[in-house]
């Protein structure tokens, strides 16, 4: 009798689902539908709903064994969780809330966490809740708030904003959680801790906009991812992961956010008084500094112009200015030496940094082009380091990096870019020293004993590499090297580019190296037969040498060819 009476009186368990309840029928009665839940039951609902969610995944589903997950259940939950938080301001407060009342499971899920799939959920979930509450109502009008002091002259205030609605305080608050869980975390030295989840949630709330990047800048993300990659690139073994490993990108693309939302023009200019007062103790009289002057000359009545830097973060008009900052030598403050700013200007470990991670990294060569725009001295040390690497590279596969980040180096529009070129192509200008020896261009040479403290010797490492056509005619530089480089030169100065000119009158300059360079190609496909194209790494099609009538480009004979064309041979 029960069995009938659960199934329903007229047959089955079908329609008893489908009979309407007593409830239903009233409303039906009442008003013909489904009675509208009201904005304050549609709350309730949402953080009910969440608060389930919530609690099921950090206690039972992301504990669980990884064969009891799926990605496809884990998108899923990523889906729903995110879309109820988009959709109900006071999901995000009680989600907010909830994360400041239990900051452990920032450290379990977002750091301690064995599992990779439930790492990616759980910070997937958190940035979800940090950008949806950002939109809602008045959730940013802490970081839209900063705008009115970009250049954070009240440092004392920190990063909350008095009188800020509730929802704001709760983002500014979780906010303060991951940056001082960052903080400890690289302070600890912990092997198997990685801040990679940390940054992945902070580089989604930096992508939506310039108050919120300046709110980064504030809680010093930018020194502490900074300080991140510098680990991961130089002890690898301690960071856990290599600087190849896909799961970092985020953290590139968040340096390289922060860092082109700050104007470089201060830094430059102190630097370049630095570097004119350290080359006067040696010489009476100095070319135009440009990295002070730029494209102006004051005596004739020419003014600078200074268009802001095309990599700068949307929004910021060239970037916010008093960020990154000019550490002098001789203050003392070893604090210091951690900021960007001193390492930009003085450490040349750093450049070959930032110049490794440029070649296979797009977020990493925006930020690089950002501080070499309008910025003689960084183009001058990247590219004296993608020279000597260049010079050093046994495998090919990594040629065609060094050589686009070169070619983007010379494709920056800006009153250095001839110099740019040249320095490219031919190398460094060499001029007489007082004691009879050939060495750099003043300034810069003087602006490098500054950052490095000496005071000349015989230069190695970058400081001794050679132009790219010099390189293609020196007798130890390998086949397939020489092969690359020629080609790349050949379309260089084929292409319509800005440089194409630039790159024209040096190899006419330089037609001596050039021809000696084609020549010693020849040589070397009669000795070694045609290149091995499929570890060139250069932009190729898919042909084989013996396809040249269909892609002459990827046979010698037409590089070299081409390449005497050039030069009226």
């Amino acid at each position: 009798a029960r069995k009938s009476q659960r199934r329903g009186e007229r047959g089955g368990p079908r329609a008893a689902v489908n009979q309407k309840s007593d409830v239903d029928s009233m409303e039906d009665g009442a008003g013909g539908g489904r009675r509208t839940r009201t904005p304050e039951e549609e709350d309730e609902h949402a953080v009910l709903s969440v608060r389930i969610a919530t609690e099921f995944l950090t206690h039972v589903y992301l504990r669980a064994h990884g064969s009891m997950r799926d990605e496809r259940g884990l998108a899923q939950w990523r889906r729903v969780v995110a879309g109820i938080l988009e959709r109900s301001p006071a999901s995000c407060r009680w989600f907010l809330a909830w994360i400041r009342a239990r900051p452990q499971c920032l450290h379990a899920f977002l750091q301690r966490c064995p599992s990779m799939d439930a790492r990616d959920t759980f910070a997937s979930i958190v940035s979800s809740a940090l950008v949806s509450a950002t939109r809602h109502d008045d959730g940013g009008a802490s970081a839209e708030a900063l705008l009115s002091d970009p250049e954070n002259k009240d440092r004392a205030a920190g990063p909350l904003l008095r009188g800020a609605s509730e929802t704001s305080k709760a983002v500014d608050r979780v906010l303060g959680h991951l940056a001082r869980h960052v903080t400890e975390l690289l302070r600890a030295r912990d092997t198997f801790a990685s801040p990679v989840h940390y940054f992945k949630v902070l580089n989604e709330y930096c992508k939506l906009g310039p108050g919120q990047a300046l709110q980064l800048l504030r809680f010093e993300i930018l020194d502490l991812v900074k300080e991140f990659i510098h680990v991961v690139y130089t002890m690898p073994n301690r960071a856990g992961l290599t600087s190849a490993a896909p799961e970092l990108k985020p953290s590139f693309e968040l340096f390289s956010w922060l860092l082109c939302a700050c104007d470089c023009e201060q830094l430059r200019t102190d630097f370049a008084v630095v570097a004119v007062e350290e080359a006067k103790k040696t010489y009476r009289t100095l070319e135009r500094v440009g990295d002070v002057l730029e494209d102006s000359d004051e005596a004739n009545g020419v003014e600078k112009t200074a268009p802001p830097s095309p990599f700068a973060l949307p929004d910021t008009n060239g970037g916010f200015k008093g960020w990154v900052t000019y550490s002098h030598p001789t203050t003392g403050d070893d604090g210091s030496t951690n900021h960007i700013g001193y390492l930009l200007t003085r450490s040349t470990q750093w450049w070959g940094l930032m110049v490794d991670l440029a070649c296979d990294d797009d977020a990493m060569r925006r930020a690089l082009l950002h501080v070499c725009w309008r910025w003689e001295w960084p183009s001058y040390v990247a590219t004296r380091e993608i020279q000597s690497q260049i010079e050093d590279e046994d495998h090919m596969e990594h040629m065609h990096g060094y050589l686009r980040l070169m070619e983007s180096l010379m494709a920056l529009d800006d009153w250095a870019q001839e110099r740019r070129v040249r320095l490219c192509l031919e190398g460094p200008t060499e001029v007489q020293f007082p004691d009879g020896e050939k060495k750099d261009a003043p300034h810069l040479q003087a602006a490098y004993d500054a950052i490095t403290g000496k005071t000349g010797g015989k230069r190695s490492g970058p400081m001794a590499a050679s132009g790219a056509i010099e390189l293609t005619a020196l007798r130890q530089t390998k086949y397939s090297a020489r092969y690359v480089v020629c080609k790349w030169l050949v379309r260089t100065a084929s292409r319509d580019t800005t440089y194409r000119e630039y790159t024209l009158e040096c190899l006419r300059r330089q037609k001596k190296d050039w021809l000696l360079g084609l020549e010693c190609l020849e040589d070397d496909r009669h000795r070694y037969g045609a290149p091995q194209l499929s570890v060139v790494g250069m932009e190729r099609s898919d042909s084989t040498p013996g396809s040249a009538a269909q892609h002459p480009g990827d046979e010698v004979d037409y590089v070299v060819n081409r390449g005497r064309e050039l030069v009226g041979e």
